[in-house]
């Protein structure tokens, strides 16, 4: 294949380069080049939603993926359409195909062997196992069993690209460490690319090491072309669903953003006929397919789950078992700790079983919801953990439980936000009350402004005070950083970052590579090819009068936040109104 053999010519173009590390030489010189494509190759195979029970090669289904940058939709065909030697997070939210596309991007540089690709599912990291402990399980798979020295000695050759998938997924306890890590790095290899890829709101996107990429949402004109791919080898027609979409009234086309929810869509549509309403429908129809699918070919079956349980007995159990998930904060699980959440999901739901496996077998083999891989349990998206535990707190939490949950989330709302989401959609009375209005309070009162006389230019000192940017040697705005601890910034961490962004990306080109603040520069990385400096904001924007603008944009964001407000509390008053007519 001619694959392989360029995957040799890198091989071997690799250990002349080695300086100072001889035992690393013998090892690239002996290695199998072929069967470490191979290997290597296997990054190429998924388990889909659709077709769970075999893995698929994603070039069968890949559909190109687009990032937006500098206001242009650009097709991702590989690490050549980033910035070359690119530190890079590539940033999305639930469905839109993070995984996939790092997957692909891996596969594409693997067979045109510019670099050695090394995938890493972030997930899997954990107490004993730290990201160079995966990074070099990772070479060891494809037959390179080295050190961390040598590591070191392969990245300085210039010839590798490091792909770390799902950042958001770290467990929380050693998100800082990782950073740390992936800083060091950063920092000791400039010419190693590292892309990363997260949700929203991760800490990864606060380094100042990494530029921040936005990938871009599914259009109406995506539809026909990925539903092609998606459905390669189906009889489906195609040309039916897409009138089927493109002609319903539902509220859920509206939302249609995303790879991951255009396939539900179609999964649901195939079995129902028809459009779901809203998105709690959504995925409760989802959720009954995925029961039933494996026997709807057998006339007159039906189905006995492990537990006993009737379906929707079923269901709350999983609501309870993903609401437990989710207050642990863990969406990958070990063996003990399925066994640990399942037995508090059984107490919290009183479901009358006896014990954890019949649950885990239903849910692994029968839903195919949570997929077991060797000694470990994660759910086939995060996205069903995270509406299954906001339906619990719908459906099935007493009051108080559920007002705790909104008046916590209300101070930590970036570890909740998807829940969130959807309990706005699912449950906006309760949401609306017990976290909106007062989350809204929270950050004006924290910030110390008054939200019915907002004052701009107090405003932009009282929540940028400790905001610093970095800027690299080109004049170019690289990052933005702020005291981690601080929770009101983290809350609003959209909010000023998009804001900042977006003035920056307009006025780069006033900004002098060489232009020194004296409250604060400081050289935070340097190397012959590369300078990143850091700033305080105030001053820096002050410097090329950006004042005004930059006041303006953040009263508007603060007046939004009003509103948003105020036509919550409408909206809260509307409905007990509504309730305090109702007599028996």
């Amino acid at each position: 294949m001619i694959e392989q053999a360029l995957f040799k010519k890198l091989i071997d173009s690799l250990w002349p380069t080695i300086i100072n590390k001889a035992s690393l030489t013998k090892k690239l010189k002996n290695l199998n080049a072929a069967n470490a494509y191979l290997s290597a190759a296997n990054v190429e195979k998924v388990k889909t939603i659709w077709q769970v029970d075999k893995e698929v090669n994603l070039h069968n289904f890949y559909y190109p993926t687009q990032i937006q940058l500098e206001g242009n939709k650009i097709k991702i065909e590989g690490l050549n359409s980033f910035p070359d030697n690119g530190k890079i997070v590539i940033q999305g939210t639930a469905g839109q195909g993070k995984s996939i596309l790092m997957r692909y991007i891996t596969s594409i540089e693997l067979k045109k062997a510019s670099t050695l690709p090394i995938f890493v599912e972030l997930r899997k990291i954990s107490e004993k196992k730290s990201l160079i402990d995966l990074i070099l399980d990772n070479l060891k798979e494809i037959g390179l069993d080295i050190d961390s020295s040598e590591l070191d000695a392969l990245f300085a050759t210039g010839k590798c690209s490091l792909l770390l998938d799902a950042f958001d997924e770290i467990p929380k306890s050693l998100v800082n460490e990782t950073i740390t890590s992936i800083e060091s790095i950063c920092n000791q290899h400039y010419s190693l690319a590292v892309i990363i890829s997260s949700r929203p709101n991760a800490e990864i996107q606060k380094s100042t090491f990494f530029r921040v990429i936005n990938l871009a949402e599914l259009s109406p004109a995506d539809f026909e072309p990925l539903l092609e791919k998606l459905f390669y080898s189906s009889e489906n027609n195609i040309a039916d669903l897409l009138k089927a979409i493109h002609s319903s009234e539902s509220q859920v086309v509206d939302v249609i953003t995303t790879p991951l929810l255009l396939t539900l869509l179609v999964i649901i549509y195939k079995s129902f006929n028809e459009i779901p309403n809203n998105l709690s429908e959504f995925y409760d129809k989802l959720f009954t397919i995925l029961c039933y699918r494996h026997d709807s070919t057998k006339p007159g079956f039906k189905r006995e789950f492990s537990t006993g349980l009737t379906e929707s007995q079923l269901a709350k159990l999983f609501d309870s078992f993903c609401f437990c998930c989710m207050k642990a904060k863990v969406s990958s699980l070990t063996k003990n700790e399925a066994i640990s959440l399942t037995n508090e999901a059984i107490e919290l739901s009183n479901s009358n079983i006896d014990n954890a496996e019949p649950f885990l077998n239903d849910i692994t083999k029968v839903t195919c919801l949570v997929v077991e891989e060797g000694f470990e349990y994660h759910f086939i998206h995060k996205s069903i953990r995270e509406y299954h535990a906001a339906h619990y707190l719908k459906e099935h939490a007493q009051e108080r439980l559920k007002i705790a949950f909104y008046n916590h989330a209300s101070l930590y709302c970036e570890n909740y936000y998807q829940e969130l989401k959807f309990l706005e959609s699912i449950d906006e009375y309760n949401y609306k009350k017990h976290f909106l209005v007062p989350h809204i309070d929270y950050i004006f009162n924290t910030a110390n402004i008054d939200k019915n006389n907002i004052n701009k230019n107090n405003a932009i000192n009282k929540i940028f005070e400790n905001i610093n940017v970095l800027i690299d040697d080109n004049g170019r705005l690289s990052g933005i950083s702020h005291p981690k601890s601080d929770i009101l910034i983290n809350n609003i961490f959209n909010l000023y970052h998009d804001l900042v962004i977006f003035l920056f990306r307009s006025h780069e080109n006033k900004f002098a590579a060489g232009y020194n603040l004296n409250k604060q520069d400081k050289t935070i990385n340097e190397d012959k090819n590369h300078i990143t400096k850091e700033f305080y904001l105030l001053d820096f924007i002050e410097k090329y009068n950006m004042t005004e603008k930059f006041s303006e944009h953040t009263e508007k964001l603060l007046n939004k936040l009003s509103k948003t407000q105020l036509d919550a509390i409408e909206f809260i008053e509307k409905s007990d109104k509504i309730i305090k007519k109702i007599s028996f």
